[in-house]
């Protein structure tokens, strides 16, 4: 891939031109290497290292109560985060009422495949997530 593939949460706010962190509301999302929250300005370096590779599976899970996301690559979660535990999330600073879509920046040539849950996933939901959206 080329590098500028990413995965994570907008609100109706963000262009489709642009990567879910660019969302001035509230996007934040996780391109293999990093990954950045817009609303809270983070912009976090992974432990997992590298872009994203043919045969990768990216999981996500969101806390809104906690207002937290967290990234997973091949079932490792990202920045030493545990999502059961509630630690490493990245915040998202949810106000009441924000309504969150699941987005995905793919480049040109690139391709990806989404499962919200209609099939089982490859890897263990955290305790205390649901699957799905």
């Amino acid at each position: 891939n080329t590098g500028y593939n990413s995965v994570g949460l907008a609100t109706a706010n963000l262009w489709l031109e642009v990567e879910p962190a660019n969302d001035t509301v509230g996007g934040c999302s996780y391109w293999g290497s990093a990954a950045r929250c817009n609303s809270s300005g983070v912009n976090a370096p992974s432990s997992l290292g590298g872009y994203y590779i043919a045969g990768d599976v990216i999981g996500v899970a969101v806390d809104l109560d906690a207002g937290l996301i967290y990234f997973a690559s091949n079932g490792a979660w990202a920045f030493g985060a545990d999502p059961t535990a509630g630690t490493g999330g990245l915040s998202l600073s949810p106000t009441l009422g924000t309504v969150y879509y699941p987005v995905a920046n793919i480049s040109w040539g690139d391709a990806t495949r989404a499962n919200f849950g209609a099939a089982p996933f490859t890897h263990a939901v955290p305790g205390g997530y649901q699957q799905g959206w």
